[in-house]
């Protein structure tokens, strides 16, 4: 059986298709839904582990973390005034990651995917890792001086703005707060800082011909190139609306596959997206890497079927 974690997501739903039309024996299990631990047994001969009162770890035969995490806090506990609850997310936490940790020794390549990569992934290692293959990245200042991002932004002419983590969004019960993503750092806004204060995470501005998305699964790499500079809504983030820009199949160069590979393998990574900047020269700026990214747009655009033949790779013995 294969047993995939993930959360309401298109893709997840096609793969299923798949698996399903083809008489695969599959579980999904969605992070909305709350998973009653059955039993985790560790003793001196052997460790055993039942995650429902129907799923025992033998019956499984391949893991896909899609996405998202197994939730262990009934859903009603999230929604009322419960003061413990930081308390029980790190018990959970600690649930998950030693879950994590003992089934991938198991099933080895047969686990597909990481929540703990999804949640522990780094921007600034990526670029840290991209660096020392030899790959081009943005210059990048993280700093909460604003000496500091002054002297980087006579250096460079023009920055962009960006979050390290996630975007932030939350509501009260007057105002929606949001992050504004990524943006374009102008010398007024230098201006009006303070001389200390939060640190911030600045880039310096790659001029683009194209973008180029790579995702991969295992040894798979499916690419696309996206013109985002025909909209001023998408010529800093392509992501900020994705269905406005001209989208096409795309083949990296080989010598850029192969670093982009032993990247994946240095962040012990096995499924993933890329995001690329292509300059008007023709070098290859290295962004960042997701581990549990966006597929199925670029599978639609680019008719790669890659929900299939995540499907198939699965459904291997």
């Amino acid at each position: 059986m294969i047993f995939i974690i993930s959360e309401f997501d298109l893709t997840t739903d096609k793969v299923m298709e798949w698996l399903i039309a083809n008489n695969t024996k599959v579980y999904r299990y969605n992070f909305d839904d709350f998973l009653q631990l059955h039993s985790l047994s560790i003793t001196c001969e052997e460790v055993n582990i039942q995650l429902t009162s129907e799923i025992k770890v033998n019956d499984i035969t391949k893991i896909w973390h899609r996405r998202a995490k197994i939730s262990f806090i009934p859903n009603q506990i999230y929604n009322e005034n419960f003061i413990p609850i930081e308390y029980l997310k790190n018990e959970e936490e600690t649930i998950q990651r030693f879950l994590e940790q003992y089934l991938k020794q198991i099933f080895k390549e047969k686990y597909i995917g990481s929540y703990i990569k999804e949640r522990d992934s780094n921007k600034l290692t990526f670029l840290e890792v991209a660096a020392k293959r030899d790959c081009f990245v943005p210059k990048s200042l993280v700093t909460g001086s604003k000496e500091a991002i002054r002297e980087f932004y006579e250096c460079n002419n023009k920055l962009i703005c960006k979050s390290l983590r996630y975007l932030f969004n939350m509501e009260d019960e007057n105002y929606t707060y949001k992050s504004k993503g990524t943006f374009i750092v102008t010398e007024e806004m230098i201006d009006q800082l303070e001389d200390y204060f939060f640190p911030v995470y600045v880039q310096e501005y790659i001029e683009k011909a194209f973008e180029v998305r790579v995702f991969f699964f295992k040894f798979k790499y499916y690419s696309m190139a996206i013109f985002s500079n025909s909209n001023d809504d998408t010529i800093v983030d392509y992501r900020m609306t994705y269905d406005t820009n001209r989208s096409v199949p795309f083949v990296l160069p080989q010598f850029i596959e192969d670093k982009l590979r032993k990247i994946a393998k240095d962040l012990k990574l096995d499924t993933g997206s890329f995001d690329i900047i292509v300059t008007p020269d023709n070098d290859y700026f290295l962004l960042e890497v997701n581990p549990s990214g966006q597929l199925d747009w670029l599978s639609e655009n680019c008719n790669y079927y890659i929900e299939k033949e995540i499907a198939v790779e699965l459904a291997k013995n």
